[in-house]
This record gives C-alpha cells, sequence and structure tokens, in this order.
C-alpha cells in the first residue's frame, strides 16, 4: 500500500485563493471587454462588402451577464428584417425577395429590380457564412491561448 501525505493542504489552499483574489475584477472585464472588441473586429472584416457596408459596420457589443459578452450584427433590410441571418445562410431557388427594396438599395427602376428579383429566384442567393467563420475563428483562439496560459501557471508551496 502507497500513502501520501501532503502537509500544509490548507495553506496551499489559502495561497492559490489568495492569488486568485488578488487579481482585479476590473483586469477580468478589461480582457474580456479587449476579447469582445478583437472578435467584433474580425466578424466586421468577415462581413461581406455589399454597397452599403451596413453588415460590417452596424455590430454591437452587449453584456448581459457580468463574465458574457455578445457580439451581433445588428443591420436591417428595408422592410426592417434582420438582414444578417439571410446573408448567413442564404436560401435555395424560389424565393422572390421585395422588388421596390432592391430598386431602392441599387437605385434602379422597377424593372431592373423585377428582372433581379426573377434571377434571385431562379437561382437563390449563396450563403455566407461570416458570423460562423468569426465564431470559429473564435474559438480557436480560444483552444490555441488558453491551454498554453493555463499550463504555464505554476504554484509553489514552500514551507520554511
Amino acid at each position: 500500500m502507497i500513502n501520501i501525505k501532503i502537509d500544509g493542504v490548507e495553506s496551499v489552499k489559502r495561497g492559490l485563493s489568495g492569488m486568485a483574489n488578488a487579481i482585479p475584477s476590473s483586469a477580468e472585464m478589461i480582457m474580456l471587454d479587449r476579447a469582445a472588441q478583437q472578435v467584433r473586429e474580425r466578424m466586421a472584416s468577415e462581413a461581406p462588402r455589399g454597397r452599403s457596408g451596413r453588415l460590417s459596420s452596424d455590430i454591437s457589443i452587449t453584456a448581459p451577464a457580468q463574465y458574457v459578452r455578445e457580439i451581433k450584427p445588428n443591420a436591417r433590410n428595408l422592410s426592417g428584417g434582420s438582414y444578417a441571418l439571410p446573408v448567413e445562410s442564404g436560401h435555395g431557388p424560389g424565393y422572390i425577395p421585395n422588388v421596390g427594396n432592391i430598386a431602392r438599395y441599387y437605385a434602379v427602376s422597377p424593372k431592373v429590380a423585377w428582372a433581379i428579383a426573377l434571377s434571385i429566384r431562379d437561382k437563390g442567393v449563396r450563403a455566407n457564412p461570416f458570423v460562423t467563420r468569426t465564431f470559429e475563428w473564435a474559438r480557436g483562439m480560444i483552444e490555441r491561448n488558453i491551454p498554453p496560459f493555463l499550463n504555464n501557471i505554476v504554484a509553489k508551496y514552500v514551507t520554511a
């Protein structure tokens, strides 16, 4: 039988707790906000560059909870609906978009707008998953950076 005796366990726990408590929560929030800003910048760079640039320029960061940051594209189409979701997911043939919105967006005549709408109906719209690409990038950054960071944390217990 092998017995292992660890002396000073309570002192080690107190020391580790003291180290954790020594990090100011404001520093944690600064790091989280900085990471959220980097994700927002990446999403803006991944968003397609349409005529208006709305997808890349209208991305918000909110804090619904203390350790949570939500990064979300807010662009709306001319009817007030979400613009990001249809771009992200695309759609197959069969859908006819709003001809009036096409005419206003591209500043074309109703006849040209109808031609564009019919082309979209016949061909569909290819997905451009810019939010998914951003998410995969952020997950990769976490997977690459957190384990080395954690592996470099060293706790030493020294007895007098």
